[in-house]
């Protein structure tokens, strides 16, 4: 949900870093599907060679390189399980967002 997202990002100090936050319970749609991307990239005004997904879920991360994003997995413990499967979808893989400097 939005506010639980906000609500992260502002316990963290970054909430102020985002023009805005786009949830799938937003616009009901889910990340089995490449609709919430393809809605972001109508928010961002950007296109979809220059816009990176960021996703630490396997599904989702298919879900976006399916519909034909550049997409950079992201370290969860939670999925650490499925850690070499997004490695192969993913154009690139993190283990913290410093990483990102180098891509």
């Amino acid at each position: 949900d939005k506010a639980f997202a906000e609500a992260a990002l502002d316990r963290n100090n970054v909430l102020d870093l985002f023009e805005t936050v786009i949830t799938c319970s937003e616009y009901g749609c889910a990340k089995r599907t490449a609709d919430i991307y393809n809605i972001a990239l109508d928010v961002l005004c950007t296109e979809k060679k220059g816009t990176v997904v960021f996703e630490d879920a396997y599904h989702a991360a298919k879900s976006a390189k399916d519909g034909g994003f550049v997409v950079c997995g992201v370290y969860d413990e939670s999925s650490m399980q499925y850690v070499d499967e997004i490695k192969g979808i993913t154009d690139h893989y993190i283990y913290d967002f410093s990483e990102i400097l180098e891509f």
